[in-house]
């Protein structure tokens, strides 16, 4: 979980835990949504400054892994309160459904086949892919 990020301008800002309405939290929250509804795959960037002696210690106690795998489990290990890690952004990227998912989805429902989709993308990104090639429509 980030700390603080940047805001308008650059600035650096504490982020709230919680997305209460106006604040910086959820304004970002609001931002990723807005991608992730479009549909896009968000992707967010955050920064943060390890002391050397830390690091070093994180590197010893995981000898035999490269710096990437151990950076990499300490991101996904548990808490990071200690680390002071600032989100810069994110971005959107749009990765196109085929033009013929749409009518190839249509006609298997019209062949009695039941048509599942699997995604690893976020929650609201999966519903708007599922919406725009006709697996589910809005409710």
């Amino acid at each position: 979980m980030a700390s603080s990020m940047c805001g308008p301008g650059g600035q650096v800002v504490t982020m709230p835990l919680s997305a209460e309405e106006g604040n910086e939290r959820s304004s970002f929250d609001n931002c990723v949504d807005g991608m992730a509804s479009a549909p896009l795959r968000v992707i967010a960037f955050a920064h943060a400054d390890i002391e050397r002696g830390i690091w070093e210690e994180q590197l010893a106690e995981r000898q035999g892994r490269s710096a990437n795998e151990v950076l990499a489990e300490i991101l996904t290990a548990g808490p990071l309160s200690w680390l002071d890690i600032k989100l810069v952004g994110a971005v959107g990227l749009q990765d196109k459904v085929r033009g013929t998912v749409k009518s190839a989805i249509r006609h298997a429902g019209t062949a009695g086949i039941t048509v599942r989709m699997i995604s690893g993308d976020m929650k609201k990104t999966a519903e708007a892919v599922a919406l725009g090639v006709g697996l589910v429509t809005e409710e």
